[in-house]
């Protein structure tokens, strides 16, 4: 996890640090496509995406088609000034 932002604390669980590492290298993914790239329980999933979002470190952005379903993304709004305009989610 060398390549994580400063952003990215300590205060992170493994499982957050490891989720928000393979967002990093993806464009967006559902918590089912996180399980199974992660390996990870579904549950534990969630509770990472929850940690993340709290921190704003990624967002959550329904998926084409499924509103009721839902994809989750890196966020530059702590490492980029310009991001202080993106809309909120």
């Amino acid at each position: 996890y060398d390549d994580l932002p400063p952003e990215v604390g300590d205060d992170l669980r493994p499982s957050a640090l490891f989720v928000y590492a393979v967002l990093v290298d993806t464009e967006a993914l559902t918590t089912n496509e996180l399980a199974e790239k992660t390996m990870l329980h579904k549950r534990t999933v969630r509770n990472a995406l929850t940690e993340l979002r709290e921190q704003d470190l990624v967002e959550r952005q329904p998926v084409p088609g499924e509103p009721r379903r839902f994809q989750y993304r890196t966020t530059s709004l702590k490492s980029s000034p310009s991001a202080s305009t993106s809309p909120a989610t």
